[in-house]
């Protein structure tokens, strides 16, 4: 599995259910390593996409224990998504998010791409 994300210099992800930066090179980054991949997230990161639907030309996969019905594959449980998964070759798997589910995956990481910011955030979520 892979993890995906932008960070801070203090390791911060994302404040209010946002990303802490919109860089355009960044996003065109993570489109690249992540299309025709399965990606795995967290309900909020879900909600933030826009108009709350699945990234077109992935598998999107949830971990929720409320959310069904919405587009992707949901998961109510770690241990579900990774049996929901276990077919998948790890190197085409990405966590993209949010804070519980990257603190979750991490383990099970071979490799991070990561976008460094050179900024602080104040009162921001970690990875």
């Amino acid at each position: 599995m892979n993890l995906i994300a932008a960070v801070d210099e203090c390791w911060a992800i994302g404040q209010n259910n946002e990303l802490l930066y919109n860089i355009p090179l960044d996003k065109a980054f993570f489109k690249q390593k992540t299309i025709e991949k399965t990606v795995i997230m967290g309900k909020n990161t879900y909600l933030s996409l826009p108009n709350s639907k699945p990234l077109p030309n992935r598998k999107n996969i949830i971990l929720s224990t409320t959310l069904q019905n919405v587009g992707c594959v949901c998961c109510k449980s770690m241990e579900e998504t990774k049996s929901t998964v276990k077919n998948i070759d790890t190197d085409e798997i990405f966590i993209i998010g949010g804070e519980k589910v990257y603190n979750e995956f991490l383990p099970y990481c071979g490799f991070a791409y990561i976008t460094k910011i050179l900024k602080k955030t104040k009162l921001a979520k970690r990875l």
